[in-house]
C-alpha cells in the first residue's frame, strides 16, 4: 500500500472540505479507484492498494461534487512506486495545465483519461517537465535556461486560470472565451483549458486572446508572463541534451523515442574546431527529451573512425525498431539496433554499395517489406550533379538496385512510401520539379508514374505546382502533401489521378521544409526561414495558423509522435543564412509542441494511423466458433460472456475454440455487423454488415435479427485478417466464417460450403 499525501490548492488557497478523486488509466476507459475529502486546508490522504508500478494514475479535485463544481483541477501523477509507503502529491494550476495540454489528445467526451500505449504512457511522462507533480512548482524542462519563453507561456496560462478561479465573473469570461465554434460552452475550469489545449489547436480569436490576457493581468499574486497577448497559446519545450548539433530530422521507433540525426559535430563545435564538421553522432531521446542508450552515441569498430558522418536528412526506423541513418557526409548507410535492457544501441551494418561519397544521399525511407530506399541527392552545391535512387532489398546492400533516369529525377531530395510499398520521390530540381513514383519488384526499380511541375524553365520565383520540393507526406486517405522550399506553398497530389492543387500561404520568404499529416488529417509544415510551425488552413491557406516561439531556429524536419506532440528540428541558429555560408552556425537541439497534433503511430510508413485505431486497440473483445451439433456445418460465434452461457445451458453447440477478435463498441474506422438467426433452421446463424442488413429486413422475414453482433474492419480495409464467407448447400442459409488457411481447405475438402468472398476483416 502507498499513501498519496496531497493538497489542493487553488489561487494561492486550500480547498476546504473538497472533493478529491482517484482514476486509473486504461486502454479503453479510467477506472475510478476511490475517493476522499480535503480537510479545512486543503490536504488530503488517499492509500493505493493492488497496484503495479505499469499503472497509470490521475487525480481530480473540485470545491464540491465533481459533477456540480465550476473549479476543477487535475493532477497526472503517472506511475505510482508500489514500494514507496507514501508519495507527496500537489494538485493546482500548474499542474492542471500541465496534465491538460501534455494529455490533450487522451481526454474522453466526458473528460476522462485513457487511451493506448505507448502514447498515453509517454504523455504521462511529459507532465513533471512541465509542473513538478509533488510540489505544483514549475517543472524540470520548463524551469530551465532554454525554456525562458515557454516557462512565460505556461504562467500567463497559470495567471488566467488563477484569476478565474477567483470571481465567478472571471470563470465566465473564461468559458466565454473556450467556447467552440458549436456553441458548446465549458461548465468548468478543466472543461475550459481542456477546450483550449485540445479544440481550439491552442489558439484564439484576437478579441478572446486580449480577453484571455486581460485575465491574466488581473490575477491577484501573478507570475513573470508574457508582456503582450498571443492568439495562439501552445507549450513549446527545448530540449538540447544528448549532443545534438544542427539537427536535420528525426524518426520514431514503437515506443515513442525519437531517433535524431546531426548534421555537424558536437564535440568539434565544443572544442572549436569548426561549426561545418560532418557529425560523428546521433542522439536517441525518450519521449520526455531525455537521451537514452548512451547518447550522443559515436560508434565505430575501426579506431579513431566514426561510421557516423553527417547525416543530413536521412533517418528511418523500421518496423523491427532498427534505426538507419544516411550520411551524407561520405555516401554511406549506417543501421544502429537499440539494446534497451543495456542502454545501448549496437551498429550493426554499414555500407557505400550503389552510392558513391558525391552522392549525399538525403531523406531515407523503408518500405513494408523493409526495403531501403535511398536518394541520392547529388547535394546542394552542384547543380550540374544529377542524383539517382538506390534499393537495399531487405536492407541488404549486396542486392543493390539503382534507378538512373535523369530526365524524371535529377535531384531525389526526400522519399515516402504509401500503402502499397510504392515509393513517392520529391525532386528538388530548380525549374524540373516533380514528385515520381517508383516500385521495387523482382529486383527492378520501376517507373510508376512521374508528376511533373507546371513551371516554366526559367529562375524561381515563378508560379507552379512545385517549387523545389522538399518533403512529402500522405494523409489518411492516401493522398500526398508536399512542401515547395522556393513559393512557400504546400502541394497536394490526388492519390487516385495524380492531379495536383496548391496551397499558397501567401507568406514571403518561408522556405516550407518540413511536413507531417497527424492521424486527424492536419498538415503541418515547418519554415525554414520563418523559424515557425504551420497549420494549413485546407478552406483558406492564405489564413493558416503560425505557431511561433523564440526556441524555434531555421527548421528542417518536422515530426508527430504517438502523443500528439509536434517536434521540429532546429537546423541553423536565427542568425545564421543562406546568403552568408561562411558563419554558418548549426542549431540547438529539439522543440517539443506539447499536444498539439492528433496522435500518429509509430514507426510511420505508409498512412499516419490513430495509435487508438490500430486493430490490436481497437479489436479487443474475443469470440469463439461453436458449432451446433444437431445441424451438423453449422455455426454460432459469440463474446465470452454469451459463450458462458452457451457452455451453460446449450449442450448442443459445442465449442471449437478461438476465432477472432472484434470489437465491442462502436469506432468509426469500423464497420457494425449484426446477427440474424434463420427461422427455417433455427439454432443458424447469419453475420451481415448495415447495407446487407436493410435487404435482408426488407426481403428475408426468416431471418430474425438479434442486434448488433460486433464491429469489424470492412472487408477492403486491409488492416487485420481476411474472413470469408462460406454458405453451406446442403442447409440453405447456413454460414461459416473462416480464414485463408481454412478457406483453401473447404475449397479443397468440402464442395457443399460455397465461397461467398470476404465478409469482414478481424484479428487472429
Amino acid at each position: 500500500m502507498t499513501t498519496l499525501n496531497g493538497q489542493v490548492i487553488a489561487n494561492g488557497q486550500g480547498i476546504r472540505f473538497g472533493q478529491v478523486l482517484v482514476y486509473k488509466s486504461d486502454l479503453k476507459e479510467a477506472n475510478l479507484v476511490g475517493q476522499t475529502t480535503t480537510n479545512a486546508n486543503g490536504s488530503f490522504e488517499f492509500n493505493l492498494d493492488n497496484f503495479s508500478e505499469d499503472d497509470l494514475f490521475y487525480i481530480v479535485a473540485s470545491e464540491s461534487n465533481a459533477e456540480d463544481s465550476e473549479v476543477i483541477l487535475i493532477n497526472a501523477i503517472g506511475s505510482v512506486n508500489p514500494n514507496s509507503d507514501s508519495q507527496n502529491v500537489t494538485i493546482n494550476e500548474r499542474t492542471t495545465i500541465a496534465s491538460t495540454y501534455a494529455l490533450a489528445q487522451f481526454i474522453g467526451d466526458d473528460g476522462t483519461i485513457f487511451g493506448p500505449s505507448p502514447g498515453l504512457d509517454n504523455a504521462f511522462s511529459i507532465v513533471p517537465n512541465i509542473a513538478n507533480i509533488e510540489t505544483g512548482e514549475a517543472g524540470v524542462i520548463i524551469a530551465n535556461e532554454d525554456n525562458e519563453e515557454a516557462l512565460l507561456i505556461f504562467n500567463t496560462l497559470v495567471n488566467t486560470l488563477s484569476a478565474s478561479i477567483a470571481t465567478q465573473q472571471n470563470r465566465n469570461t473564461l468559458f466565454d472565451i473556450t467556447t467552440l465554434p458549436n456553441g458548446d460552452r465549458p461548465e468548468s475550469t478543466f472543461e475550459a483549458l481542456f477546450n483550449l489545449a485540445e479544440e481550439l489547436n491552442q489558439t484564439l480569436s484576437e478579441a478572446n486572446a486580449r480577453s484571455f490576457f486581460r485575465l491574466a493581468e488581473s490575477a491577484s499574486n501573478p507570475l513573470p508572463m508574457l508582456e503582450e497577448f498571443r492568439t495562439t497559446l501552445p507549450i513549446p519545450l527545448h530540449y538540447t541534451e544528448g549532443g545534438m548539433y544542427a539537427v536535420g530530422r528525426m524518426a520514431f521507433d514503437s515506443q515513442g523515442n525519437a531517433w535524431i540525426a546531426n548534421n555537424w559535430d558536437y564535440q568539434s563545435f565544443l572544442n572549436g574546431e569548426g561549426d561545418r564538421i560532418p557529425a560523428s553522432q546521433i542522439t536517441v531521446l525518450n519521449p520526455a527529451g531525455e537521451p537514452i542508450l548512451g547518447s550522443p552515441i559515436v560508434d565505430s569498430p575501426i579506431p579513431d573512425t566514426s561510421l557516423v558522418n553527417g547525416v543530413g536528412y536521412g533517418v528511418a526506423v523500421g518496423v523491427d525498431d532498427k534505426a538507419w541513418f544516411a550520411n551524407y557526409g561520405n555516401g554511406s548507410i549506417v543501421r544502429f539496433t537499440p539494446d534497451f535492457e543495456n542502454n545501448t544501441a549496437n551498429l550493426d551494418l554499414w555500407s557505400s554499395v550503389g552510392i558513391q561519397e558525391n552522392d549525399n544521399p538525403q531523406g531515407i525511407a523503408i518500405d513494408q517489406e523493409g526495403n531501403l530506399w535511398i536518394p541520392n541527392s547529388g547535394g546542394f552545391a552542384d547543380l550540374d550533379d544529377l542524383g539517382s535512387v538506390t534499393v537495399y532489398p531487405q536492407g541488404n546492400p549486396s542486392q543493390a538496385v539503382t534507378f538512373t533516369d535523369n530526365d524524371v529525377i535529377g535531384k531525389p531530395f526526400n522519399i515516402t512510401i504509401d500503402n502499397e510499398g510504392l515509393a513517392w520521390v520529391t525532386n528538388d530540381q530548380a525549374g524540373n520539379s516533380s514528385v515520381t513514383v517508383l516500385d521495387y519488384e523482382d529486383g527492378e526499380i520501376k517507373l510508376i508514374e512521374n508528376i511533373p511541375t507546371n513551371a516554366p524553365t526559367t529562375s524561381p520565383p515563378f508560379p507552379h505546382t512545385f517549387g523545389t520540393p522538399r518533403t512529402l507526406a500522405f494523409d489518411t486517405d492516401g493522398n500526398a502533401w508536399v512542401t515547395n522550399w522556393t513559393t512557400s506553398s504546400l502541394t497536394f497530389i490526388d492519390k487516385e489521378t495524380k492531379e495536383t492543387q496548391e496551397f499558397p500561404l501567401g507568406l514571403e520568404n518561408f522556405g516550407l521544409w518540413g511536413l507531417s499529416v497527424d492521424s486527424g488529417n492536419q498538415v503541418w509544415a515547418g519554415g525554414f526561414d520563418n523559424f515557425s510551425l504551420v497549420l494549413l488552413n485546407q478552406e483558406n491557406s492564405r489564413n493558416s495558423t503560425v505557431f511561433e516561439s523564440e526556441a524555434l531556429q531555421h527548421i528542417t524536419a518536422v515530426q508527430v509522435d504517438p502523443s500528439g506532440n509536434v517536434w521540429l528540428a532546429n537546423n541553423w541558429t536565427r542568425e545564421s543564412s543562406v546568403s552568408d555560408p561562411e558563419n554558418i552556425v548549426g542549431g540547438d537541439g529539439v522543440v517539443q509542441f506539447v499536444g498539439l497534433a492528433d496522435p500518429v503511430e509509430p514507426p510511420l510508413i505508409g498512412t499516419p494511423i490513430d495509435p487508438a485505431d490500430k486493430p490490436e486497440n481497437l479489436l479487443t473483445t474475443t469470440f469463439n466458433r461453436f458449432q451446433n451439433s444437431d445441424r451438423p456445418g453449422t455455426y454460432l460465434y459469440a463474446n465470452e460472456t454469451e459463450s458462458e452461457v452457451i457452455r451453460r445451458d446449450f449442450t448442443n453447440f459445442v465449442e471449437e475454440g478461438f476465432a477472432f477478435k472484434a470489437s465491442s463498441t462502436e469506432n468509426d474506422t469500423l464497420i457494425r455487423l449484426n446477427r440474424f438467426q434463420n427461422t427455417d433452421v433455427p439454432g443458424t446463424y447469419l453475420y451481415a454488415n448495415e447495407t446487407e442488413s436493410i435487404s435482408i429486413r426488407q426481403n428475408n422475414p426468416n431471418f430474425v435479427e438479434e442486434g448488433i453482433a460486433f464491429y469489424a474492419y470492412d472487408a477492403d480495409a486491409d488492416m487485420a485478417t481476411d474472413f470469408y464467407r462460406f454458405q453451406n448447400t446442403q442447409q440453405p442459409g447456413t454460414y461459416l466464417y473462416v480464414t485463408e488457411t481454412e478457406k483453401n481447405n473447404i475449397l479443397e475438402n468440402f464442395p457443399q460450403f460455397t465461397l461467398e468472398g470476404v465478409a469482414f476483416e478481424a484479428l487472429t
